[in-house]
């Protein structure tokens, strides 16, 4: 999954995707927003699609250095 690599490789470019998603009016650090737009994961208007938003919203779940990335599918596949 493409949130865990950046998780891994760029975790502030994560944190940066996460906040934004959470609050349209957070600013995007600059190498981050480059990162992220390069990644298809922000429109070149700095814009989140809904679909990738609702995604990234459903597998996060904390704040800030707490933010951990789950699989909101398979929860539901565990019934």
């Amino acid at each position: 999954m493409i949130l865990e690599g950046i998780l891994d490789d760029r975790p502030f470019a994560f944190y940066d995707l996460v906040k934004h998603c959470r609050d349209a009016t957070y600013r995007i650090w600059g190498p981050n927003e480059l990162y992220l737009r390069q990644k298809k994961l922000i429109a070149p208007d700095g814009t989140i699609h809904s679909t990738i938003k609702n995604v990234v919203l459903s597998a996060v779940s904390g704040n800030g250095f707490h933010m951990a990335l789950g699989n909101p599918a398979k929860e539901i596949l565990c019934y």
